[in-house]
């Protein structure tokens, strides 16, 4: 039942990162309104007489007058063939049909939809770069390079001091690949003096500009990976042809706004409520780690609670976690931006990240402190605060191991001092309800985006977060108590009020989404207790579920074919915005929604699939062979089971635990 929980969560490609892009969509959707409501005149030129507001051919008038020989020759081509094509007697030549026809024919132009908000007129970039013609009987070769142009949308100059800041048109062209984006941006915005000719142009970019080289940083990975990959094999071939004789001897974006349309859908608070998925994780981290803890205290109580197990507590912690963590770093840093060459999307907002030079933190678990507005990996936010809250667990556990009320009241005093905390910084900066993205705002509203941080770390402000102890209670009690009859009115009525909590915390701020006014003190609530509330409705699912009153519930969720799913969630989890990010790119033309359905089985069910496959492989190279490792040399660190155990331990319960410890975790 545990297993399908964590699988379900770490299934959805918007883990983390989704309500972020969100965020941004929403800035971009309230950029738009305002440009069409100071700009009014200009848009309706724009729709009216799309053509001649602004294309490829005014670029390029531009560029060859300030140029090199390749544009030159590309503007000179056009306007004869511009002629040719007036006066009736143009002959075309093989130039003209293999470079200036195509390269023309795949720029971007202002099309439909800009009342949906699609700023971005991708033009057919595999059509620009197609072209290769051999020049002066082959002595050199005129190739087609795809760049895309960003422009103010009101058409502003961008001398104009507030051009360029607001909302920006994208366009894709097809230039000579002798241009340079740093050449084109000395003609349209030269960073001293004024630009040659009066233009909107804000910034130029051409693919591949933003990737990295090869450098001794992606050798170095490689080769690690790449050494990693083949001990491997050669592990898995031993084992397969040798393996018997081992054991016998005992060796060991393009139309945004009907997207966020959806966004007034009632249903679709369940992705705009997204990080509830994100406080299950922490109550599922709290549940494991109090039951499994127990389970061994109870087995040994004063070889569990000595300084060498609470040492390999954190080593332990720290050693299974790591390596796939560690690995998906510097692959992703160092390797993984390679592979993005030729493609369009190494252009894109997407894929500008700050890993080369923060890349190291990521290896603390700080970087939801250290340099946060300069993340790396932004899903990994949610390891660090897991990994910091894991620091401060023992002064819950130790309590509840001494004495259970002593556990009680730590835990009430961290939960009462949570919650208050919550309250007040609502109070203060009259923030929304918990990050909220469609909402009417209160006009004493301050630090907007800080919001969006303490989603990050906020977590470990005040101690355990809120959600986490309550995990912990439940694995406590999981372990502590070996039955429990629950009568079948108290099981119903725990089921309902279970689901109603949970389905009212995500479903409940829908008015808010279509512009309802909630006043402060109730957003403050909502912001303390839904948390609570969530975790209260995780609780009895749990509990009703592991003593025997789970029903179909139950069955389905300890379904076996979870089981290898449940065991991928991990590096699903590392590699899916690496796997999303690769398969989006694979798209070099622009893509418009259609329906929710048709975004889903086209993107979102893809990606699971393929995420799964990666984790297949990142699992079995750096999470499993790590985990053997380790078994290895700090196996004889641990204490044995063996050397005493509790007299009151039934070894009935013994073998029920070990049952669903299979099953279930």
């Amino acid at each position: 039942m545990l297993r399908l929980l964590l699988f379900f969560l770490l299934s959805i490609p918007c883990y983390a990162e989704p309500p972020n892009l969100l965020f941004q969509g929403v800035q971009e959707q309230r950029k738009f309104q305002l440009a069409m409501r100071d700009h009014s005149s200009t848009w309706e030129q724009m729709i009216v007489h799309k053509e001649s507001i602004f294309d490829a051919r005014k670029i390029i008038d531009v560029l060859g007058e300030n140029s090199d020989m390749d544009i030159d020759l590309y503007l000179r081509s056009i306007i004869a063939l511009e002629f040719g094509t007036l006066e009736g007697d143009r002959n075309l030549t093989d130039f003209d049909r293999e470079v200036i026809l195509p390269m023309l024919d795949s720029a971007g132009r202002i099309g439909p939809a800009i009342l949906r908000g699609h700023t971005y007129f991708a033009g057919h970039f595999s059509e620009c770069k197609a072209v290769d013609f051999a020049m002066e009987e082959g002595a050199r070769r005129f190739k087609g390079e795809y760049f895309r142009i960003t422009v103010d949308a009101a058409m502003r100059e961008n001398a104009v001091n507030d051009s360029c800041e607001a909302l920006t048109f994208k366009f894709g062209v097809c230039l000579p690949s002798s241009c340079s984006s740093a050449d084109l941006m000395a003609v349209f915005r030269p960073e001293t003096g004024d630009p040659a000719w009066p233009n909107p142009v804000c910034e130029v970019k051409r693919t591949n500009d933003d990737v990295p080289p090869f450098d001794a940083g992606f050798y170095v990975v490689a080769s690690i990976m790449g050494i990693i990959a083949t001990i491997s094999l050669l592990a898995g071939v031993a084992d397969y042809f040798f393996g018997d004789i081992a054991l016998k001897t005992g060796i060991s974006k393009a139309n945004p706004f009907d997207i966020l349309k959806m966004g007034k859908d009632f249903f679709s608070e369940i992705i705009m409520q997204a990080y509830f998925a994100v406080d299950s994780f922490f109550f599922m981290s709290g549940v494991l780690l109090t039951f499994i803890w127990f389970k061994n205290y109870h087995k040994n109580p004063k070889a569990t609670n000595s300084p060498i197990s609470w040492i390999l507590f954190y080593v332990h912690r720290i050693i299974r976690l790591s390596p796939p963590y560690y690995m998906i770093v510097v692959f992703y840093t160092f390797v993984y931006k390679q592979l993005l060459v030729n493609l369009p999307i190494n252009m894109s907002p997407l894929y500008q990240d700050y890993c080369r030079e923060t890349w190291y933190i990521e290896f603390f678990y700080a970087h939801n402190w250290w340099q946060q507005d300069k993340q790396c990996l932004g899903i990994t936010w949610y390891l660090a605060s897991e990994m910091q809250i894991f620091l401060f667990t023992p002064l819950l556990i130790i309590p509840l191991a001494i004495k259970q009320a002593i556990g009680f009241v730590v835990a009430a005093i961290a939960l009462v001092i949570s919650t208050a905390t919550n309250i007040f910084l609502v109070y203060y900066y009259h923030w929304p309800t918990n990050g909220a993205y469609f909402f009417t705002p209160d006009p004493e509203m301050t630090h907007y985006l800080l919001i969006q941080r303490r989603l990050q770390h906020a977590h470990v402000r005040f101690a355990p977060d809120s959600i986490y102890i309550m995990g912990m209670l439940v694995g406590w009690l999981l372990q502590n108590k070996k039955t429990m009859k629950i009568h079948p009115l108290i099981n119903l009525a725990g089921w309902v009020l279970g689901l109603s909590l949970m389905l009212c915390v995500v479903l409940g701020l829908h008015d808010q989404s279509n512009g309802f006014y909630i006043p402060i003190f109730w957003r403050a609530m909502y912001s303390a207790l839904s948390r609570i509330a969530w975790g209260v409705g995780l609780s009895w699912i749990i509990i009703s579920c592991w003593y025997g009153y789970g029903g179909p519930i139950n069955k389905f969720m300890s379904w076996h074919i979870w089981i290898p799913f449940g065991r991928l969630t991990y590096c699903g989890y590392l590699t899916h915005i690496p796997v999303m990010f690769f398969i989006l790119g694979q798209s070099t033309d622009t893509v418009f929604f259609t329906t929710f359905l048709e975004a889903f089985i086209t993107r979102v069910v893809s990606t699971i699939a393929v995420t799964f496959l990666v984790a297949t492989f990142w699992s079995s190279l750096f999470e499993i062979s790590f985990g053997k490792l380790q078994m290895i040399l700090l196996g004889g660190l641990r204490p044995s089971i063996k050397e005493k155990k509790q007299e009151d331990v039934e070894d009935t319960w013994t073998t029920k635990t070990n049952d669903n410890e299979k099953t279930s975790l």
